[in-house]
């Protein structure tokens, strides 16, 4: 031990960071979202994906959530295919999810009130845009509908629109 050694006494090795296990797939980088140090409800990965790549301005990326296999697994198999099976046919659930958005605030006759006139629920779909998907064990897949200013008199500016294992569909909004 030198003479500073033994003045100044060793430093401690910092104990390593918690790197978060993360996988690269052609869907992206899927990063963990669980920490070891506490608990969080939601036990999986995170993720970015271009979902609308047709725009003329940039691709416009869409976050994922895809849970974990069990809450003790780090595997994430089961809702990654789910997730990659969304992704192609993409176009088609899209257009679907939207339209349940847009279908949720329609009269009888399948209209809405956007800009101040009465316009099909199709038509006010097509403003909207999904911002978020979460693919849960359970098979549940819950889309985030932004809904922007396309529907007078709709105070709520998103909507989940969630898909239980069984295929039944149900819609929730949302004040955030």
């Amino acid at each position: 031990m030198s003479i500073f050694g033994g003045l100044f006494g060793k430093k401690e090795p910092e104990p390593p960071k918690y790197v978060r296990p993360s996988f690269e797939t052609e869907l992206g980088r899927f990063v963990y979202t669980g920490d070891p140090e506490r608990y969080v409800e939601e036990v999986g990965y995170e993720s970015e994906l271009v979902w609308y790549d047709d725009t003329e301005e940039d691709d416009l990326l869409m976050g994922v959530y895809i849970d974990s296999d069990t809450r003790d697994s780090l595997e994430a198999g089961r809702c990654y295919g789910i997730l990659a099976g969304i992704v192609a046919d993409k176009v088609r659930i899209d257009h679907e999810v939207r339209l349940t958005a847009a279908r949720h605030y329609a009269d009888k006759d399948g209209f809405v009130m956007s800009d101040g006139m009465l316009t099909s629920a199709e038509a006010a779909a097509n403003k909207f845009q999904l911002t978020f998907i979460s693919v849960y064990r359970d098979g549940r897949v819950v889309y985030s509908v932004d809904l922007g200013y396309a529907l007078d008199e709709v105070e709520a500016g998103h909507l989940h629109v969630t898909v239980a294992a069984d295929g039944s569909v149900s819609v929730e909004e949302c004040s955030y």
